[in-house]
């Protein structure tokens, strides 16, 4: 999972280890063992879940009472509007990953359509036309970031040379081994 927090924030995912979440979750059922017996299944009365939640959503789910415990009309009402509570939220949030899944999907595939066409339009600029440096360049991309609804067109400036960077770093080591190969120095 990426994180897109500072490494020294504390909600940052390296920040919380499988190792500390066992120490948690075993100071927890230490103490279930302590204050509790279990039962002749070896279950305990108690149970504690120990959530992640650099990583995951907090989640809000009613409980489901043991319906043979319900005594009133009025607590069974409770526990079916609880329930279909429980039905509504799992939908939402799935309605919610489904949304930011494709969000984050269309925003990729924007990004790199977006960076393609910028790449062309800096390869077929005259170099002449740079000499206003980065105000020309960030001008160029202005336009291309609104189109494909990206945040920053500085940004998008940014990866787009270092992309063609990269490209051109290739294209010479490509040449020199040519180069190398024909005996051509």
């Amino acid at each position: 999972m990426k994180d897109t927090l500072p490494k020294d924030h504390p909600w940052h995912s390296d920040n919380v280890t499988q190792e500390k979440l066992q120490a948690v979750y075993d100071a927890a059922y230490a103490k279930i063992e302590e204050l509790f017996e279990q039962d002749e299944d070896g279950d305990y009365p108690v149970s504690v879940d120990v959530v992640d939640r650099s990583r995951y959503v907090r989640r809000y789910w009613a409980l489901e009472p043991h319906h043979h415990k319900i005594d009133t009309e009025e607590e069974e009402m409770r526990a079916l509007s609880d329930l279909s509570g429980n039905a509504r939220s799992a939908t939402e949030a799935l309605n919610s990953f489904i949304q930011s899944m494709q969000y984050e999907r269309r925003g990729r595939n924007n990004r790199e359509k977006a960076l393609k066409e910028l790449e062309k339009v800096l390869v077929g600029t005259p170099m002449a036309d740079f000499e206003d440096g980065f105000v020309t360049l960030y001008l160029l991309a202005k336009p291309i970031a609104e189109k494909y609804e990206i945040g920053y067109a500085s940004t998008l400036l940014e990866q787009a040379c270092e992309r063609l960077d990269k490209k051109l770093i290739k294209s010479i080591q490509l040449a020199q081994k040519r180069a190398k190969e024909k005996g051509v120095t």
